[in-house]
């Protein structure tokens, strides 16, 4: 096999350049790629086991497994997605949100919370988010779901019926999913 070494390719303009039919251009194996900014470099997909996690606290707790990626450089964004089942109960209304730790480091909220209206009884209810981060940094980055409760009584994280594989009163199974995509800054 013969090698071609060039510092620049380029081509005329309104022409491409083009891979002969059959054949394959390995961009991983040789080297790195840079792509554009604003293509997706990786996506992590998780879901988040339940685990009876709840809280009563007026301030924001961290709970559940959650999901982490690594950016591959610090001006990467990080677009997470969390869609998950939360119970509140009696009189309270709670708080929801994303909560991130660097590299093993504390949580903290880094998405404005959505609070959502008193219940007089209990209540189940999926809560979605999206939220595009800039963490600046290639350390591990983890982010878990934010609960709070304005109120006395405990908010938590339910099965989700259509993942939940264990017992339909509430235990096993899986209380959301997690989509993490990286975004080349």
């Amino acid at each position: 096999m013969s090698t071609l070494e060039l510092k620049e390719l380029s081509h005329p303009s309104g022409e491409v350049i083009k891979i002969a039919a059959g054949k394959t251009l390995d961009l991983k194996s040789q080297g790195s790629v840079t792509m554009p900014t604003g293509s997706v470099i990786q996506v992590v997909s998780a879901e988040e086991p339940y685990s009876a996690s709840s809280t009563t606290s007026g301030t924001f707790v961290a709970l559940g497994g959650g999901a982490s990626i690594t950016p591959s450089t610090t001006a990467s964004r990080v677009v997470v997605t969390i869609s998950c089942d939360v119970r509140g109960s009696d009189t309270n209304s709670f708080g929801f949100g994303i909560m991130r730790s660097i590299n093993g480091g504390a949580y903290s909220m880094v998405q404005t919370y959505v609070r959502h209206a008193t219940y007089p009884v209990l209540s189940d209810e999926t809560v979605s988010m999206t939220y595009t981060d800039s963490p600046n940094t290639t350390s591990v980055v983890s982010y878990k779901v934010g609960l709070n409760v304005y109120g006395s009584s405990a908010v938590q994280l339910l099965p989700n019926p259509y993942t939940k594989t264990g017992n339909p009163n509430g235990s096993g199974g899986s209380a959301g999913l997690w989509t993490l995509m990286e975004i080349q800054g």
